[in-house]
C-alpha cells in the first residue's frame, strides 16, 4: 500500500496543478480534509468532513451508502430528458474513443481511459432504463459471449494446428 503523506495547501495545490509527484496526499482546509490520489498521475480530489472519511478513500476502502443506481438513471432521465441523455451517450462513447485513440498513439492515460469508461456505463446502464431492455441485453451478452468463447476456442485450435504443421 502507498504512504499517505500530510502535505501544505500550497504543495497540494502544486500537485494538483502539476500532476507531480505520484502518491497519495492529503491536506486540512478549514476544517476539511482534502484527500489527493494522484497515484496514476490524474489528481484524483475528494474533500471530507473527518480525517478517517479521508484515509478510507485514500486506500479505496468503501465506506459509502449502497448506490441505488436504477434510481438515479431514472432521476437523470427525468431531469435531463430523453433526447438529452441520448446524446450524452454519444459524447462519453465519443470521449471513450479518444481516450482509447491516445493510448494507441503512444500517450499513458489509463485513469482517463477509467473514467470514460465509467461514464459511458453510467449511460448504457441510463439506455437500458430508457429502453426497458435490460433483460434483452443480458440474454444477448451471454449468447454473444458464449459465440466469442466459441472463436477463441476455434482460433487457438488453427494456430496450434499452425504451429504443429
Amino acid at each position: 500500500m502507498d504512504e499517505i503523506k500530510l502535505v501544505s495547501q500550497s504543495e497540494a495545490q502544486a500537485i494538483i496543478d502539476t500532476r507531480e509527484p505520484k502518491g497519495l496526499f492529503y491536506t486540512i482546509e478549514g476544517g476539511i480534509y482534502v484527500g489527493i490520489d494522484n497515484r496514476t498521475g490524474d489528481a484524483w480530489v475528494e474533500e471530507f468532513k473527518t480525517e478517517q472519511e479521508c484515509m478510507s478513500w485514500l486506500k479505496g476502502e468503501e465506506h459509502e451508502e449502497h448506490i441505488d443506481e436504477k434510481t438515479i438513471y431514472k432521476k437523470a432521465i427525468a431531469t435531463w430528458g430523453q433526447g438529452s441523455q441520448i446524446i450524452i451517450t454519444f459524447e462519453e462513447m465519443a470521449e471513450l474513443q479518444k481516450e482509447l485513440c491516445k493510448c494507441l498513439r503512444g500517450e499513458t492515460n489509463i485513469g482517463h481511459i477509467a473514467e470514460e469508461i465509467a461514464d459511458v456505463e453510467i449511460m448504457l446502464g441510463q439506455m437500458k432504463l430508457l429502453f426497458d431492455i435490460e433483460e434483452m441485453v443480458e440474454s444477448y451478452k451471454r449468447h454473444k459471449l458464449a459465440r466469442l468463447g466459441e472463436r477463441i476456442e476455434i482460433e487457438a485450435s488453427q494456430h496450434k494446428g499452425g504451429l504443429d504443421a
